[in-house]
């Protein structure tokens, strides 16, 4: 701080020293350039002796020769011109007041075109992930098959079997319409893969993979209505199914989705396609989900063959 103060000092001093310069330098030839001046209109002795009453508070007036009002702008034009110099030198205002005016070439007024067209396309891009994941937590959250009119949207489980039906028929037929039904619920196989990882929620694996060739068919387990068919970036195409007693199944990596959302399936009807679709997916499988009152449950306790 002492040291600025110094320099401050001997700046002043140089300034004042610069001006009395000029004054001898004004005075000396002042009267050579007045001389020159006499054939003009007017004479500098009476703009000499020209004064400017001021009058203050309190009643008092005095009066300025127009000579020292003069001398006194001259000193301060010469003081601000000093001072804004030191700080265009001094300050950030020299770069900016030196800053020339950019201009872009047309090679970079294509590849800003082309960055913003980009942006704005993974903004939509964005958007429609969002969209998908509002939509997917809505079907997840929709186990309760109460949130509808039940008798608009009721699915008869099956046909009553003739009398050329199948064993399996039969079977079938007897567990819906038994008392078991009221007190659990089954499911057939989505595939005929095998089993290649079993249900594991403990370690972030809520359902079980189905080894199998891609473009293989997916079956339906059970009756109900579709609440979400489309692509998500993890699990790539994927469909939920919403099951009565409060069931969801859910089918993952897909390769193809042959039914779409507010479609009604039957238990055993194909629906999709297996594939390796998602960035969750390691290869070609299908994978399983059931979830029942909003929890992921053990499918293999409710699959048939």
């Amino acid at each position: 701080m002492k040291k600025l103060l110094e320099n401050i000092n001997r700046l002043l001093i140089f300034i004042k020293k610069i001006i009395l310069e000029l004054f001898s330098f004004i005075k000396k030839n002042l009267p050579v350039a007045i001389k020159k001046l006499k054939s003009t209109w007017f004479k500098f002795k009476n703009l000499r002796g020209l004064s400017i009453l001021v009058s203050w508070p309190n009643n008092f007036s005095h009066n300025y020769r127009i000579g020292k009002i003069l001398l006194f702008m001259l000193y301060y034009a010469i003081i601000m011109f000093f001072v804004f110099a030191i700080l265009v030198y001094t300050t950030p205002l020299n770069d900016f007041l030196s800053k020339e005016k950019v201009v872009f070439s047309q090679e970079d007024v294509r590849n800003l075109n082309a960055l913003n067209t980009r942006i704005n396309n993974l903004m939509i891009e964005l958007q429609k992930v969002k969209l998908y994941n509002n939509r997917l937590k809505f079907a997840l959250n929709l186990g309760d098959s109460t949130l509808y009119d039940s008798s608009k949207i009721r699915i008869k489980q099956v046909k009553k079997p003739g009398a050329s039906g199948s064993l399996y028929e039969i079977i079938r037929y007897w567990l819906n319409t038994s008392n078991f039904q009221a007190e659990s619920y089954y499911f057939t196989k989505p595939t005929n893969g095998i089993v290649s990882r079993n249900f594991e929620p403990e370690k972030g694996h809520p359902g079980i993979d189905f080894a199998i060739k891609q473009g293989s068919p997916v079956f339906a387990a059970g009756n109900g209505y579709v609440i979400f068919a489309d692509y998500t970036v993890n699990d790539g195409f994927m469909m939920i199914v919403n099951h009565n007693n409060d069931f969801i199944s859910i089918y993952k990596h897909c390769s193809s989705l042959l039914k779409k959302t507010r479609d009604k399936v039957s238990q055993g009807e194909v629906i999709a396609l297996s594939g390796n679709t998602g960035e969750g997916s390691s290869g070609p499988h299908l994978h399983f989900e059931l979830w029942k009152k909003g929890l992921p449950i053990d499918p293999a306790k409710y699959l048939i063959n």
